[in-house]
């Protein structure tokens, strides 16, 4: 009996740490996801559409002026009219898919999980001179053709036959027939960008195309093999130039601080995409106002013991692409980056210095609304305090994410006093005397796109 009783405590140790050691490597994982997204913020895109004096537009008209006067609730506000490299919600996670959980496991764990969304070019590392913008349209839509010959261009090219479905997936990173928009950033001579929404179309044809390229053919005897031949190529781009117009210049030569591009801008151009992803914890039971993928419902809402049981104390962290025009999760871009997180936390560290001569970096605790809702919290554009406060100020992002294990497996939970009002959690409660062991990431993040920001 005795050797009996030795066996089930160390059978019952050895499956506690591996429950342990699951939730830490969920937690790398989705850490490490996380900062190469931050890393992005504001990369190759703009760190706050509506303050930003790069874009280009008129002096007698708002900037950005290619989004005219469409930034409504009901138009282009939540979409790219929010454009900036860190849009935080704080309490989001909480109050869009959480709250509303059969048991409020948030409250009663004394946490309240935000929600991010990082804009910059996700997708890409180029950008694609372009050849001609067309000067007429095709409904909303306007053609961009881009060089055949660029070096940015050669490295699509190197995916061989499948260069058409690569760009595709550059400036529009969702399954073919899919309607969603995305945001491509124009940048002129003068230096000045411009931002525009892609037409929802299949890169195919089927739809009329929103990027591809046409006249690629396999190489000897036009067969699929490895070479290809590209002589005849021409990659395009079609821009939804009635919702976002395509600002031009004044007249020959640029007007100073307005930009814009004229004519067929031919070399003197160069577009590349832009992206909006939403990190947030979610919920494969219930009602979360963005639900996890139906696949991901079937299959990781049961409880370890009887997965065909809805565990309805299970949350994940859910990553996805957001639509360029009405700013919501497209659906079949959303991936469970890591399951049972319990906690999503975000904190900055500012530049508050009226210029660039005396940086004056301050720093902001997790749990602090009062301050960090000043440089990242909605419609921070056009309500900021000051005009030195905005996402465009955040020098560095501190994230928080903590992960449980799958089972109960303490009756106590770890009396320690947190550091002011932080909250670091070490246990997570599941019910009156259940607890599961919960582990927690803290990083940090540099925005080197953003050093330069000092509107």
């Amino acid at each position: 009996m005795g050797v009996v009783g030795l066996s089930r405590d160390a059978t019952h140790t050895f499956h506690e740490e591996m429950r342990g050691s699951a939730a830490e490597a969920a937690l790398r994982t989705a850490v490490d996801r996380l900062r190469g997204d931050l890393q992005r913020a504001g990369y190759m895109s703009t760190g706050n559409i509506i303050l930003d004096p790069q874009i280009a537009h008129s002096l007698a008209a708002p900037s950005p002026a290619n989004l005219g006067n469409q930034l409504s609730p009901t138009t282009l506000a939540n979409g790219i009219g929010r454009l900036a490299s860190i849009y935080r919600l704080a309490k989001g996670s909480y109050s869009k898919n959480l709250k509303g959980a059969t048991t409020d496991l948030s409250a009663l764990n004394g946490v309240a999980p935000d929600l991010i969304d990082i804009g910059g070019n996700m997708t890409s590392s180029d950008q694609f001179p372009v050849q001609m913008i067309s000067q007429s349209s095709n409904g909303a839509c306007t053609e961009i053709l881009l060089s055949p010959t660029s070096p940015a261009m050669y490295r699509v090219f190197a995916s061989g036959l499948q260069a058409p479905q690569t760009m595709h997936d550059i400036f529009q990173p969702i399954p073919d027939g899919d309607n969603n928009q995305f945001i491509v950033r124009l940048v002129d001579d003068t230096g000045h960008a411009q931002y525009l929404l892609t037409c929802g179309k299949s890169w195919d044809g089927s739809t009329g195309g929103d990027a591809g390229i046409t006249g690629i053919v396999g190489g000897a005897g036009g067969g699929d093999g490895g070479t290809i031949n590209v002589a005849g190529a021409q990659p395009y781009l079609w821009i939804n130039t009635q919702e976002t117009s395509i600002v031009t210049s004044a007249g020959k030569t640029h007007s100073v601080g307005v930009g814009g591009v004229s004519g067929y801008a031919a070399g003197v151009a160069w577009v590349n995409p832009v992206q909006m992803v939403q990190w947030e914890i979610t919920a494969p039971t219930g009602t979360p106002a963005d639900p996890e993928p139906p696949q991901d419902q079937s299959i990781l809402a049961g409880t370890p013991l009887a997965p065909t049981t809805a565990d309805p104390t299970k949350f994940d962290l859910m990553r996805s692409y957001l639509d360029g025009v009405t700013g919501n999760p497209i659906p079949d871009t959303s991936e469970i980056v890591a399951e049972y997180a319990v906690d999503l936390a975000f904190a900055f560290s500012v530049d508050t210095s009226v210029n660039n001569l005396l940086p004056n970096v301050v720093t902001y605790g997790f749990e602090d609304p009062t301050d960090n809702d000043k440089w990242a919290f909605p419609d921070v554009q056009t309500g900021g305090v000051a005009a030195t406060t905005g996402p465009q100020r955040i020098r560095s992002v501190r994230a928080r994410v903590v992960t449980r294990t799958s089972q109960t497996d303490r009756s106590v939970n770890i009396p320690v006093t947190n550091y002011g009002t932080q909250e670091f959690m070490y246990r997570y409660q599941i019910d009156a005397t259940d607890y599961a062991r919960a582990r927690t990431i803290v990083t940090q993040v540099a925005l080197p796109n953003q050093a330069k920001n000092f509107y």
